[in-house]
């Protein structure tokens, strides 16, 4: 799955970030791609490797609970 993006928060020192569509002021774009890599059936989870092409602050969680993990 990729994900493209603006990454960015409403306020200049805000704790979180959250993920827009379109570009607001204090965004900045970023691309995630989510490789799945192993499942475990035990543990109904799966093994995950996140290609990022620019490190954003907090871009790995904010584009996966964008999506809803």
């Amino acid at each position: 799955t990729t994900i493209e993006s603006f990454i960015g928060s409403p306020y200049r020192r805000s704790e979180k970030v959250r993920v827009y569509k379109t570009h607001k002021p204090r965004t900045l774009p970023a691309k995630s791609v989510f490789v799945p890599q192993e499942y475990n059936q035990e543990i109904d989870a799966t093994k995950i490797q996140v290609i990022c092409n620019l490190a954003r602050r907090h871009q790995i969680r904010a584009h996966a609970a964008s999506i809803g993990h």
